[in-house]
């Protein structure tokens, strides 16, 4: 049976920024939002965070929910959607194949 909390990122979109940080104040903005349920914060931005793992690619991913009069009203309040914060000069750079190598390692390190 498929719990629909387990789902996580079925509805995922990018914001590229131009540097550092604007995408600090975005972060700033979606927390102090009193619309938005910040659930997540992945860093991979951070001076700490491995990017072996993600083979170079860094960004901030944010899961949240949008709690709102119209996602109540469809009865989409608890859907959690991933936005992912990444600066242009890694943007640039990412593809699809690069993304499905990544799906397929974070698979097999069951992160």
């Amino acid at each position: 049976m498929i719990n629909r909390n387990d789902r996580t990122d079925i509805s995922r979109t990018s914001i590229v920024f131009e540097n550092i940080s604007d995408i600090t104040r975005c972060i700033v903005a979606l927390r102090d939002d009193p619309q938005l349920k910040v659930l997540k914060v992945k860093n991979r931005m951070s001076k700490d965070y491995d990017s072996v793992w993600s083979h170079g690619y860094r960004d901030v991913a944010v899961n949240l929910q949008i709690r709102s009069a119209e996602t109540m009203k469809f009865r989409c309040e608890l859907h959690i959607a991933e936005l992912q914060l990444i600066h242009r000069g890694f943007a640039e750079k990412k593809t699809d194949s690069g993304h499905q190598r990544y799906v397929v390692l974070r698979n097999l390190l069951s992160e």
